[in-house]
Formats: structure tokens, sequence, C-alpha cells
């Protein structure tokens, strides 16, 4: 079992590629300390573990950012990991798992 706040860790990373792949704009590699476009492979990687086809991959996020956007008009909670569905979670853990993206301790090794 993945610890929760590398679950959450990699949610959060794949909202920030979304949100910068909806707009457009690159996202800053703290590894590299560069502005790099969204990695299209990563978000990919998320989304075929929830069985999104590839042709549907852009109304998918879309979509999802609709339903961000909608929740905090409408003074809801945005979808974090805790509100997040159980198919989300599950593909973040599953992505994680396969990828050997955590130590043997339970710590996160990298995210894009």
């Amino acid at each position: 079992m993945l610890p929760k706040d590398v679950v959450g860790e990699i949610y959060d990373a794949y909202l920030r590629h979304v949100q910068h792949y909806l707009e457009g704009t690159d996202i800053f590699n703290e590894h590299t300390c560069l502005f790099e476009y969204p990695n299209e492979q990563f978000m990919r990687s998320i989304e075929e573990e929830m069985h999104i086809p590839e042709q549907a991959a852009s109304d998918f996020r879309k979509d999802f950012f609709v339903l961000l956007a909608d929740r905090a008009l409408h003074g809801l909670p945005v979808v974090g990991l805790k509100n997040a569905s159980t198919e989300m979670s599950n593909a973040v853990r599953r992505f994680a798992k396969a990828r050997k993206m955590v130590d043997k301790d339970g710590y996160l090794v990298s995210v894009p």
C-alpha cells in the first residue's frame, strides 16, 4: 500500500500538468530548474490506468477541469485527493507502483 501523501503528490502533479496543458503554458521543473511543456507521457500514463483512450484524453482533461471550476464557483471543495474519485485514486496508485516511483521505505522517488 502506498502512503496517502505519496498518492496525493502524484495526483497534485497530474493536476498541475493538466492545468498547464489546457492553458498552453510551460510548467516549472524543480529538478532541472527549467520551464518545460507539460509531460504528456506522465498524463497519459495516469489516464491509461483509467482506461481512457488516447483520442479521448484531451476531452477528459477539459471535462475534469470544468468539474473542478464548477465546484469552486459553487463554493464546494475543489476535488483533492480526499474527494477524488476512487477510480482516479486507484489509477494513481497503480501508476506509481508500476513505475516504481516509491522506494523500499515508501518515500516518493520522483514526480514529473
